[in-house]
């Protein structure tokens, strides 16, 4: 995100990037009337039908929806490329995210924290930024809840490029003390673990032709039906001494499974596991620049007037999914932006 200075004409502009979180953060600066903001995406608008239907748009093989798809090896433990999917168009990732959004649990910036050295990013010092994005429907007099949060957040992607932008951008100085972005990619690993259900009884009986039809129609009228809503309806959160390791049974209300053992569960994992598009940590937060990329306001090392605040940024990727952090992170690099302006307007600048 280049920072630019004054303008001939006394108004203070500055232009913004694509990156994860870009919409957030040009929201925010454009709070101020005095500053214009430019917003850059990868991609098209591709305002089309299947980018619009919720079910639809987050399945990056569709065609029509804003997934691109590339190949990478996140575990040189397993030698096996992975499809790497995220979006190209405006609104980014986002076009093909399953619409969830979790926190994350405290001890995860607390790590950041004491793990890493960045003060300011633990969880006391982040949370006001997670109820300031936020636009509490339900439990909206919780206290830990946001309320009246001013846009819908759209948030546009970077993880996945910032490799090749910080390899080949000539915003980077070409000595051999720039920043190395595109470093300890991070993302967290899938592995399916299914059991039968009846067809009709799951988002499956959309393959029948009359109940698609049917679906297509409640959503076109009512913004209703299995269209309207995420594969991903709900997610739970467990720490692994919670599962039985002979059953792999959670709790209470879950059928035994057949007894497996450490080694044929290993086999599958490695067999069939998947990337989650968490993609996180290629230009990652750091004290010196021999560790990361940008120091803990968001400054790329050794670059004038250039941020970056995404997923990137992560020193390590939280343990749930990345889209509230990184609106989080935008949130924050918005007023690191607007205390650099303050301070300049102070100095008579």
């Amino acid at each position: 995100m280049p920072e630019q200075g004054m303008s001939s004409a006394g108004k203070m502009e500055d232009e913004r990037r694509r990156g994860a979180g870009g919409c957030v953060l040009a929201s925010r600066l454009a709070e101020d009337t005095n500053v214009s903001v430019l917003l850059l995406e990868k991609g098209f608008v591709n305002d089309g039908l299947i980018g619009r239907i919720p079910l639809l748009s987050m399945h990056p093989r569709m065609p029509g929806t804003a997934a691109v798809t590339h190949l990478g090896q996140l575990s040189t433990a397993v030698n096996r490329k992975l499809a790497l999917f995220w979006g190209e168009a405006l609104g980014g990732s986002t076009r093909i995210n399953a619409m969830v959004l979790t926190r994350c649990p405290p001890s995860n910036y607390n790590d950041w924290s004491q793990e890493f050295g960045l003060k300011d990013w633990a969880w006391e010092k982040v949370e006001p930024y997670f109820v300031k994005s936020e636009n509490a429907i339900g439990h909206a007099k919780a206290q830990y809840r946001g309320l009246q949060a001013r846009y819908r957040p759209r948030i546009l992607e970077g993880v996945a490029s910032d490799p090749k932008t910080s390899s080949t951008s000539s915003a980077f100085p070409s000595s051999r003390s720039r920043p190395r972005g595109g470093n300890n990619l991070m993302d967290h690993i899938a592995v399916a673990i299914m059991s039968k259900h009846p067809a009709q009884d799951t988002i499956h009986s959309l393959y029948r032709p009359l109940v698609f039809i049917w679906h297509f129609i409640l959503w076109i009228f009512f913004g209703r039906g299995l269209l309207a809503y995420s594969s991903l309806s709900c997610a739970i959160f467990a720490r692994t001494t919670a599962i039985d390791d002979t059953t792999l049974r959670l709790g209470q209300g879950f059928d035994h499974w057949p007894t497996i053992s450490d080694k044929t569960i290993d086999d599958y994992a490695c067999r069939t596991y998947q990337g989650s598009l968490h993609y996180a940590c290629t230009c990652r937060m750091a004290l010196d620049p021999a560790d990361g990329v940008v120091d803990p306001k968001l400054r790329v090392f050794g670059v004038d007037r250039l941020r970056i605040g995404d997923a990137s940024v992560f020193p390590k990727i939280s343990s749930g999914h990345t889209m509230a952090p990184t609106m989080m992170v935008a949130e924050r690099c918005a007023d690191f932006i607007k205390e650099t302006w303050r301070d300049k307007e102070s100095l008579g600048f």
